[in-house]
């Protein structure tokens, strides 16, 4: 049903929809309304200018306002670029070291819930730490 009210939008508007596949086991994701996705997007703002008393509540804040920021994409095209580059920038000066982002952090934060994508997202920068103390 989604797919067959997406191509329709599409080719509303004179796009070409030959390339759209509508079979087979599809998974679609929307964003959330716009007053939604600001409100979320002001959360991780707020989150990431807080001050912070330490090295772990940063880091905390960090990992938080990276899930929030994939669920709300300020644009449709070029987001995920964006998103990670601005988490790196503001991951090196929260956390006095650049942090590390998953190959797919935006499949993950997609499709897991906060906790688990804050989870494994911790993991990985507790690994990197690790290693880069040898």
């Amino acid at each position: 049903m989604v797919a067959a009210e997406m191509v329709a939008r599409i080719a509303a508007r004179g796009g070409d929809t030959s390339r759209i596949i509508t079979t087979g086991h599809l998974i679609y994701m929307a964003s959330p309304p716009q007053t939604d996705s600001q409100a979320i997007f002001h959360h991780a703002m707020t989150l990431l200018a807080q001050d912070h008393a330490t090295p772990a509540t940063a880091l905390s804040a960090w990992l938080r306002a990276a899930y929030l920021l994939y669920q709300a994409p300020r644009t449709k095209r070029g987001s995920d670029a964006t998103t990670r580059t601005f988490l790196i920038a503001a991951g090196t000066y929260l956390l006095h070291q650049p942090p590390v982002l998953l190959h797919d952090v935006d499949l993950h934060a997609c499709v897991r819930p906060q906790d688990q994508f804050v989870t494994q997202l911790r993991a990985v920068q507790h690994t990197a730490h690790i290693n880069s103390s040898r």
